[in-house]
């Protein structure tokens, strides 16, 4: 009995859909298939886009076409949009001399006449998955220029979506993002801000502790002040954009975004933030006993002195010197 591999995917563009109800009626269609010619078979499944490349269950599969005879598919284009990548998949599937199988027909690529229709099949799926992009790109700034929050799936902090797509405030996490503006106008540093929400408990939705990048992104957000945008690319280049104020109730005030705009934009010199630079007498006058290296004073987090151990290579051997509290 010949043994065939199965391949399910699922496109990323039908996740809004019933997944399991999508992949146990295509399993179901290909198992049924795979009985007909009397196949034993492997099933591979896997959530991915028709144009990556990157598809371990697909790469898997590739990887040990030596023992199988046919590919069940559900119809060419679960197999690549991609026309360069399903060009390179055909030569593979032609070198192991591998059939495929969909419930519309078998494709046998050793077969002039099959090879061109593979071709013209991936070819076909790839024109269509740019038209499905473009649609729904135009749906996403519709349903923007309507003050719906559709850039993704991903929520900004702050927020939570309700269901008709609009952003509600979550109090919880809006006192953080509040918190961060304020601190930024009293010109603290986004290193200081983050070591404070530390201290405070406060944590990102995952409970992750709030980085410098964090703040950084939330600072220039638009969404905080009632702001929905969106824009749609071709080819890299920008061709429109949605830009909607008043689109859901803001967590800090326009004005208040403007001034921290201000503040972030004069700070290229990086002289306007408050930052902690302490004098001490012994600054730059201390030195390693094994290395001769420059040490260091520090302050730790209860505000006390101390010299920072030595870790600099010596013949290739990291200093041991260990470093000590200071009263100066």
């Amino acid at each position: 009995m010949s043994l065939a591999a199965i391949y399910l995917r699922l496109s990323r563009n039908e996740e809004q859909l019933n997944i399991e109800e999508i992949l146990t009626n295509h399993r179901n269609a290909l198992i049924k298939l795979a009985n007909q010619h009397n196949l034993t078979f492997d099933i591979y499944q896997e959530i991915s886009s028709g144009v990556n490349t990157k598809r371990p269950q697909l790469n898997l599969l590739l990887s040990k076409l030596d023992v199988y005879d046919f590919l069940l598919v559900m119809d060419i284009d679960r197999i690549s949009r991609d026309n360069a990548y399903a060009e390179q998949i055909k030569s593979v599937l032609i070198a192991h001399d591998i059939k495929i199988l969909t419930p519309q027909g078998a494709i046998d690529l050793n077969q002039e006449s099959n090879e061109m229709l593979y071709s013209f099949q991936a070819m076909m799926a790839n024109f269509e998955y740019k038209q499905i992009k473009k649609r729904l790109g135009r749906g996403r700034l519709a349903a923007a220029e309507q003050g719906r929050w559709t850039m993704s799936n991903q929520v900004p902090l702050g927020y939570e979506k309700d269901k008709n797509q609009r952003l509600v405030i979550v109090e919880d996490e809006a006192k953080i993002v509040r918190y961060i503006f304020q601190k930024t106008l009293e010109r603290v540093s986004a290193n200081e801000i983050a070591k404070q929400l530390d201290l405070l408990g406060w944590r990102s939705r995952s409970g992750k502790v709030l980085t410098t990048s964090h703040i950084s992104s939330a600072r220039r957000n638009v969404v905080y002040y009632g702001v929905v945008q969106a824009c749609r690319r071709v080819n890299g280049r920008v061709v429109d954009k949605v830009f909607v104020e008043n689109a859901h109730e803001p967590i800090i005030s326009k004005q208040q975004w403007l001034e921290v705009q201000k503040i972030l934009d004069e700070n290229s010199t990086g002289n306007f933030f408050n930052k902690k630079k302490a004098t001490r007498r012994l600054q730059n006058l201390l030195y390693c006993n094994c290395c001769s290296r420059k040490r260091y004073i520090q302050m730790d987090g209860a505000g006390t002195d101390f010299i920072k151990s030595c870790s600099y290579k010596i013949s290739n051997n990291i200093c041991k010197d260990r470093g000590t509290n200071i009263c100066l």
